[in-house]
């Protein structure tokens, strides 16, 4: 079993506008309401790619309880953890001329419901996969997913996520993190402007305890640093850009089915590229069909 587990799932409220004004009355075109979270666009993606999960976590509140209830009707199986305070937070992308992003910041869980979650995880199995994604909550200690992964140690971990969250972390050996550049240029405080600096700071990274780091570009693709030290780049596959969000951790979704398909990490490589640009290209996330076909150029092209 996979499971995936969001600290700080939100709402994301979608908005579609001709142009939007700072300063004035902006009118949208359409809106949507769906389920966000790093973790959470994991498992649903995850779903498309026909590899069964759970989905773990916090939720809170009425906009806690729309989420449950999106994730039963997608037919998503969760186990969330409900805090007695507060709400899960909503957050407003804006879809323009531009992708603009206003993120909430979301409810505090107690230490007694900290403990309740990390209660959950005992469940995870030397045979299972953990995905720890997204920010922590507010209030949770910097080191909750180092905590996290000592307590599961005997389980594969993929790790996608920032700051002291992830380096404490890295030296419980994750099997998969997924930086992106700007990540990369935060962690090591310089600019990067070659792919020879990318690996520099991934084999750091590897010093530190990471033993595969799949980096995403964006529309300039992905670069992969394995363990053993083998090296795999790709351009993106060819298609529109209907919506990045979600796009990062379709990668990861995709890199763990591969994983799991083919049990080889370069086969996970060209799976997570393509899954991440199915749902760049998708309105939603990509379906196995899309991630099928987007594959299948990866490696004609390649």
């Amino acid at each position: 079993m996979v499971y995936t587990l969001t600290l700080n799932p939100a709402l994301d409220y979608y908005l579609e506008l001709d142009a939007f004004l700072l300063g004035e009355t902006n009118r949208s075109k359409s809106e949507s309401l769906v389920v966000g979270g790093k973790g959470i666009n994991v498992s649903i993606m995850l779903n498309n790619l026909e590899i069964p999960n759970q989905a773990l976590g916090f939720l809170a509140g009425f906009s806690g309880e729309e989420i449950s209830r999106q994730l039963e009707k997608a037919n998503i199986n969760s186990r969330f953890v409900f805090l007695k305070n507060g709400y899960t937070r909503i957050n407003v992308k804006i879809h323009s001329k531009e992708e603009s992003e206003i993120n909430a910041n979301g409810a505090i869980p107690t230490q007694d419901e900290i403990e309740t979650l990390l209660h959950l995880l005992e469940g995870v199995s030397r045979e299972d996969i953990l995905i720890l994604s997204g920010s922590l909550a507010q209030g949770m200690p910097k080191n909750f997913y180092a905590q996290a992964m000592k307590q599961c140690s005997h389980a594969l971990v993929a790790l996608d996520t920032t700051g002291e969250a992830l380096t404490l972390a890295l030296p419980y050996r994750p099997f998969l993190i997924k930086p992106n550049k700007s990540e990369l240029e935060a962690i090591f405080h310089h600019k990067i402007y070659s792919l020879d600096e990318i690996l520099g700071d991934c084999k750091k990274l590897q010093e530190m305890g990471a033993r595969n780091i799949l980096v995403s570009l964006g529309g300039d693709g992905a670069v992969f640093l394995g363990e053993d030290g083998e090296v795999y780049s790709l351009s993106v596959p060819k298609g529109e850009l209907v919506n990045s969000v979600g796009a990062g951790d379709s990668m990861v979704a995709g890199f763990i089915a591969g994983f799991i398909k083919n049990q080889n990490l370069k086969e996970a490589f060209y799976y997570s590229v393509a899954s991440g640009s199915a749902s760049a290209y998708s309105r939603g996330f990509g379906t196995l069909d899309k991630v099928e076909d987007l594959l299948n150029q990866l490696k004609e092209e390649k």
